[in-house]
């Protein structure tokens, strides 16, 4: 019994020195814009806003791991993306990031992150609203190389395997 409580003891321990370090952040998702609602408890705050056709959502929550704070943005399958961290506790308010120099005035982030004659991109897609990145372009042209060596080792083993047969058959004979 005595062994239970020591037990006891050091899972309260641990309880406590995990939730000294815990930072609380707004926990949300908004597709219309931004959003400082609802709340959770982590080892740091993120923040992403993503714009897609002048749109912009946003989702706020908890990591449960260290990250400096920053923010990165990012072009993923034609949606502009900003994610911020922060480990302060409601640092992923929006007048925080902007406070903190994390982030320009959301309103601006949209506007700003989103460009449509990004030089990145092709015209392949012209006029069916497909844009299409470098890495896919670069993906799309291995996958054709690819296709096509293998389309060019079965016609070689095709052949070999026929002309084998054909110096099989003069030898017999």
């Amino acid at each position: 019994l005595p062994m239970f409580f020591r037990l006891l003891n050091f899972i309260a321990f641990l309880h406590l020195v995990q939730t000294a370090g815990a930072v609380r952040c707004f926990q949300c998702d908004n597709q219309y814009g931004s959003c400082n609602t609802g709340e959770c408890s982590g080892m740091a705050c993120i923040m992403i806003e993503a714009v897609t056709n002048q749109k912009k959502s946003v989702q706020k929550g908890c990591l449960q791991f260290i990250d400096r704070p920053r923010c990165l943005k990012a072009d993923l399958m034609g949606v502009e993306t900003v994610k911020c961290t922060c480990n302060s506790d409601f640092c992923n308010d929006d007048e925080q990031l902007i406070k903190n120099g994390l982030v320009r005035r959301l309103q601006n982030v949209a506007s700003s992150t989103f460009n449509p004659e990004r030089s990145k991109r092709t015209n392949l897609g012209a006029g069916l609203g497909i844009k299409v990145t470098t890495n896919y372009l670069l993906m799309l042209i291995f996958m054709c190389l690819f296709i096509t060596g293998s389309f060019s080792l079965l016609v070689f083993n095709t052949v070999c395997i026929h002309a084998s047969t054909l110096i099989l058959i003069t030898l017999v004979v």
